[in-house]
């Protein structure tokens, strides 16, 4: 049952009130990553003694910290004389090394905490005042929160350029940007924010939640841009409501008990918060008289996830077993299909670079990759097209049968995906797909859209009859809710009325495709310039020597088994005949 949000007549009151609900919402969504990441920082500034306070670490008097007024009694020290341990110096020196600004908070943490509690590391890096007695991030705010990703250089590593770019405090910074949108709706002076500002705080607050580096696949980071979004559309359950609204009031109490002054608006907020808990209980006593039915829809559900889990394992399982059988093993000549040999024994590093399409069309060679990072990101985001092109006999079904395998391995977590040599050195990147749909479109060059020749050549290859219906929707509920890579493998094959076969069914948002080609197909005007996201050139191996001896040693191996073999065949023939004469 949704709840409406709609506290107030005036709309533009109402936005400012969402806007207050969606920076709790975000709150909620970077927990579990500052916690997680703050038990790394603990481990990089070292162990502390366990014993020293930090009146026992600070010297006085310390700026900020001790009263400089005569008459000089410092009552920051009153009860605890500075003292010289040098373990617990040098983590403090370590925390400070790692504040941007070489000021960390130290009234509001606990020393003696630092080794076991990375909260009281964290506590470092907040606002001065007002957090000293905040035992958790759970119970810290939103700007407290913000404060710690801004302050903290460890958070460079996991969080993309585009959130500290430029660095604070330039006011262009999307983490600034964030700070600010809180500022500026708990401080504001009429309670109003406009529809248009409204958007861009949800834009804004969501693609912090949606970084690709950690937040993208961070279960609560997941969870926040999933109510943002339900807010957004006034589709918040009540107890989703009710649960937020709690968290307002505790806000609210823990600004008046900091001594924070608090805004009109939050003034507002208070007097309105009791009508909408009285309208939430009306609707849960409701909700509480289809007691019987939400726990029927509820049993229902959950056997439908546990069926579409199963579901999903099978068919993994499933793909795995047919590309071993098919895919990742490699013709060693096109003109005898029947001569093929598994990946593995015939592969070499590939030599890729990423291709650069000037203004004019043109198309100029640049770095070389060797990365799967490198192959489907692009200014750290995750491309939707990648193209791969090279010139016959470069080797491109190879290198795309060898990234198959590769992602096999790493599914099955198998020894195999260590021990193998992979296709690009990072092969763990490709654990970011979920599912891979290899398809040959030299074997569907009567089919027009991608996800019948799916169906066609792995569904209808891998599920009975009878189950191929089901196999086939379960694919695309997997494509709408789950990152999948598409392979297309040779797009000059393919005759298509089409420049390129249709995408129409699947999602944009989730699926990933690449596709081999000869390049002559991609100077094709009907593919524009803005359909290709990454443009790859694979000259061949990098390594041809190497590889020549890789082949002749397979070689070598394989004439000396073959004597070894006709040698017990001829020995065999010769015991026989002697045992025949004999008689």
């Amino acid at each position: 049952m949704a709840a409406t949000t709609n506290a107030f007549t005036d709309k533009d009151t109402n936005n400012w009130f969402k806007a207050y609900i969606a920076l709790n919402i975000t709150k909620e969504g970077l927990t579990n990553f500052v916690l997680s990441e703050l038990h790394i920082v603990l481990n990089a500034v070292g162990i502390s003694c366990g014993q020293c306070s930090i009146a026992n670490l600070m010297p006085c008097p310390t700026q900020g910290l001790c009263q400089k007024r005569k008459p000089y009694k410092c009552t920051f020290h009153a009860s605890q004389l500075p003292k010289s341990c040098q373990t617990c110096d040098q983590v403090k020196q370590n925390i400070k090394s790692l504040h941007r600004f070489n000021w960390p908070s130290w009234r509001n943490s606990k020393a003696e905490r630092w080794a076991t509690d990375p909260w009281e590391i964290g506590k470092c890096y907040l606002p001065p005042d007002g957090y000293s007695d905040v035992s958790s991030v759970q119970k810290s705010d939103f700007n407290g929160v913000i404060s710690i990703l801004l302050n903290c250089t460890h958070f460079q590593t996991c969080l993309s350029p585009a959130c500290l770019s430029p660095p604070p405090p330039d006011k262009q910074c999307l983490l600034e940007k964030i700070r600010q949108i809180g500022r500026d709706v708990r401080h504001t002076a009429d309670c109003k924010v406009t529809d248009a500002d409204l958007q861009g705080y949800f834009k804004t607050l969501a693609t912090l939640l949606a970084d690709p580096i950690c937040l993208l696949q961070d279960a609560a980071a997941i969870e926040a841009r999933r109510k943002l979004n339900d807010l957004q559309n006034d589709r918040l359950s009540l107890t989703e409501l009710g649960e937020l609204l709690e968290y307002v009031k505790q806000t609210l109490t823990h600004a008046k008990e900091v001594g924070e002054r608090l805004s009109e608006a939050e003034k507002t907020l208070t007097g309105r918060l009791n009508t909408l808990e009285a309208t939430l209980q009306a609707g849960k006593q409701c909700i509480q008289s289809e007691t019987i039915y939400v726990r029927i829809q509820q049993a229902a559900n959950e056997k439908g996830q546990d069926d579409y889990e199963r579901g999903v394992a099978d068919l993994l399982r499933r793909l795995e077993d047919h590309y071993r059988d098919t895919v990742i093993f490699v013709p060693l000549s096109t003109l005898d299909l029947s001569r093929d040999k598994h990946v593995q024994d015939i592969y070499a590093s590939p030599k890729i670079h990423r291709m650069k399409i000037e203004n004019d069309g043109r198309r100029t060679k640049q770095e070389q990759i060797f990365t799967y990072t490198d192959f489907f990101y692009k200014d750290n985001q995750l491309s939707r097209r990648t193209y791969l092109q090279g010139e016959p006999g470069s080797g491109k079904t190879t290198f795309v049968a060898k990234l198959v395998n590769d992602w096999c391995n790493v599914q099955a977590s198998s020894m195999n995906s260590t021990k193998e040599q992979t296709a690009l050195v990072d092969v763990d990147t490709l654990q970011k797909f979920k599912f891979v749909f290899f398809i040959s479109l030299r074997d569907s060059r009567n089919q027009a859209c991608v996800v019948q020749m799916i169906k066609t050549q792995l569904i209808d290859k891998t599920f009975a009859d009878s189950e191929a219906e089901d196999a086939y929707k379960l694919v695309l509920q997997i494509m709408k809710t789950s990152t999948c890579l598409i392979i297309q493998d040779g797009l000059d094959e393919w005759p298509g009325e089409d420049v390129v076969p249709s995408m129409a069914g699947i999602p944009k948002d989730h699926c990933i495709v690449l596709t081999t080609s000869r390049p002559w197909k991609l100077t094709d005007e009907r593919i524009r310039n803005s359909q290709i996201d990454i443009l790859l050139d694979l000259e061949g191996i990098s390594d041809p020597e190497a590889f020549n001896e890789k082949q002749t040693s397979i070689a070598r191996n394989k004439l000396t088994n073959t004597l070894q073999a006709n040698q017990h065949c001829t020995d065999q023939v010769g015991d026989s005949a002697s045992n025949n004469s004999l008689k």
